[in-house]
């Protein structure tokens, strides 16, 4: 159990979010083989991600743009305003002729 005063540092969390079960569990291996000091968990979709950054401190979010229900960007949104000092780097595989010209996440 951790208190206050225990002087044990704590590991980052990474947040893998992305629908595709094969790539989520590559990211997440290539991830733990590259930084095995850090905390690795995935999930399949942005209700998924809002329920975890609820319950968990979150400190990176790999973000999928398309993901079924709602799409990455409007979870990113809401993340940052329930734990507004997780970094998030966002990806897709969209072409830019279909990608989302005019969005901002703080």
């Amino acid at each position: 159990m951790s208190s206050a005063t225990d002087s044990r540092p704590t590991r980052t969390s990474i947040l893998i979010v992305e629908d595709f079960p094969l790539l989520r569990s590559n990211v997440m291996q290539w991830l733990q083989i590259r930084f095995p000091e850090c905390l690795i968990r995935g999930v399949g979709s942005a209700e998924e991600a809002l329920a975890h950054t609820r319950v968990s401190r979150t400190d990176i979010v790999l973000m999928d743009i398309d993901l079924p229900g709602m799409n990455g960007l409007e979870a990113v949104a809401q993340m940052k305003a329930l734990s507004p000092e997780t970094a998030v780097v966002i990806s897709s595989s969209r072409d830019r002729a279909t990608s989302p010209r005019n969005f901002s996440v703080r």
